[in-house]
């Protein structure tokens, strides 16, 4: 039996924060986000008072609850967004974005390759898609093994949208980074 790690988290925020190269004023997008505000708080910061950070997800109780988090701490800079990943439109300036995450986003899709795709089509000329998700080791949470995508398979779309892949990393004990 599998038991959660005690001195390490499930994911590493300091590497993927790391890899992105995020700095002040930068415009970044966090794609199915989720309900934690812990993710969109630490680009925040690192954005500064010039960047913007996009929250976006296609729950409305995950919308809420962020708004309603964002609202009570008093966070600036963070805009909420609910949108379809898949979707051809994410309401966000095409071609804008210094950094696009998509973490534990991928195994949750039924078009991987179009999520990819539309989260790529927001990054400038410079900008970096960071791609994390479950690896296939057995991990006390996380999806199904069958709904985990290798980071070969991962790689593989990335290619097939004529991206380059510049770094595969470990994101944690259970994640892998692209």
């Amino acid at each position: 039996m599998l038991a959660l790690p005690t001195k390490t988290s499930l994911i590493s925020i300091d590497t993927i924060l790391d890899k992105a190269q995020v700095s002040d004023g930068a415009l970044v997008a966090d794609l199915g986000c989720g309900r934690s505000t812990f993710f969109l708080y630490a680009l925040s910061k690192l954005v500064g008072k010039n960047g913007i950070v996009y929250g976006v997800d296609i729950l409305p109780d995950v919308i809420d609850s962020l708004k309603r988090d964002i609202s009570h701490h008093k966070i600036g800079g963070i805009n909420i967004i609910k949108a379809n990943l898949e979707a051809a439109t994410l309401s966000l300036p095409i071609n804008s974005c210094d950094a696009v995450f998509l973490i534990n986003t991928l195994s949750q899709s039924s078009d991987s390759l179009a999520m990819i795709k539309n989260a790529a089509g927001l990054l400038n000329p410079k900008g970096r898609l960071i791609l994390v998700d479950w690896s296939e080791t057995d991990s006390p949470l996380g999806p199904a093994a069958e709904r985990r995508l290798s980071a070969e398979q991962v790689i593989e779309m990335v290619k097939l949208l004529n991206l380059t892949v510049l770094d595969r990393f470990e994101a944690g004990p259970y994640h892998y980074g692209i």
